[in-house]
């Protein structure tokens, strides 16, 4: 039923991927991509205008879930565990937040002034000036570091090892070899959002969800019941608790709001809009559930569907989980502290 819910959901969009997995174990429950194809064409051979179809420019027979795409706001998780692990940031730092950032001569936009803030609401409204002045404020380093160490930059262990690609960091080293320029602080403020040479899988992304979600095991996600392995992060508590803080917020007062419903589980997550100029931007969510013990990861993708996380992808996440959690008793207000 949850791989139905998938391939319905994926109907909103022309382009686009959905994951979800156990955060316990990494036992993938659906996967779906679109555009797709009929698998049986190959039974007998595809016909010259099958076969035409397969090879459009919108590539149905590559699987999105395992294709690199810029994160957007969904890598503010892995800013704020930068931040607040490297022990430059405390758990109720605040920063002034602004309309528009200004940093020697450039200015940078954010949809909203939100006056001083700490990391838990900057999550929930996505405010860009906050995590653009953390980023500064930490440098790269400390943030590519905490990305290859959730698992971006690499391949995550499942099963179909040769569709996946390891997705991209583009850090000081790699702009350096790759393009022959320095960094610079630009690159921090957008890659500090998720922005610039950063690419990330659906499934590396659900893979960062779950591990926020079981408490900092990075697990390797499966088709096939095996023994996996799972590995300790070794993330502080506080850092636990500002993200699970900060992801619940996102749905109850924040970019995430349409997942708020009386009818699901609590949920926690993250929206994300990643611009593809002069293409329509790409949409993200990512989330968990029930917020204070999950057994279920969502990510949904729409690739250059224009429009929001919250008003595109939340809404394909928001259907898979109205079907898992159908006829449970999830929906009860979970017993944990605020």
């Amino acid at each position: 039923d949850l791989q139905r819910a998938a391939e319905r959901a994926l109907d909103r969009v022309s382009k686009g991927a959905i994951v979800a997995l156990d955060p316990r174990t990494g036992a993938i429950r659906a996967m779906a991509s679109r555009p797709t194809f009929n698998p049986n064409i190959f039974s007998e051979g595809p016909t010259t205008s099958q076969w035409r179809d397969l090879n459009r420019p919108e590539a149905p027979m590559l699987n999105r879930v395992f294709q690199g795409f810029p994160p957007a706001s969904t890598f503010k998780i892995v800013t704020t565990i930068a931040a607040l692990e490297s022990g430059r940031f405390r758990p109720d730092s605040t920063l002034m937040t602004m309309g528009r950032f200004c940093y020697y001569g450039q200015c940078y936009g954010d949809h909203g002034a939100f006056g001083a803030i700490g990391f838990p609401f900057a999550l929930a409204v996505s405010s860009n000036s906050f995590y653009y002045q953390v980023g500064l404020k930490l440098g790269p380093d400390p943030m590519f570091e905490t990305a290859r160490r959730m698992g971006y930059g690499r391949r995550t262990g499942v099963e179909l090892a040769d569709e996946e690609t390891p997705g991209l960091l583009g850090d000081p080293t790699w702009k350096r070899k790759v393009l022959g320029e320095p960094w610079t602080p630009v690159d921090t403020i957008t890659s500090a959002i998720g922005q610039g040479a950063l690419q990330v899988t659906p499934i590396q992304m659900a893979r960062l969800y779950a591990a926020v979600a079981n408490g900092g095991w990075l697990v390797t996600p499966h088709l096939v019941e095996r023994p996996t392995q799972r590995r300790w992060l070794g993330l502080k508590p506080i850092t636990l608790q500002v993200l699970h803080k900060g992801l619940r917020m996102v749905v109850t007062s924040g970019t995430g709001r349409v997942l708020n419903d009386p009818k699901l589980p609590p949920v926690a997550g993250k929206t994300g809009t990643g611009e593809d100029p002069p293409r329509p931007d790409h949409a993200w969510f990512g989330g968990y559930a029930p917020a204070g013990k999950p057994t279920l990861v969502i990510v949904a993708f729409g690739e250059n569907s224009g429009g929001y996380g919250g008003t595109v992808a939340a809404p394909m996440v928001r259907a898979l989980m109205t079907t898992w959690f159908r006829g449970t008793n999830a929906a009860a207000p979970a017993k944990t502290k605020p």
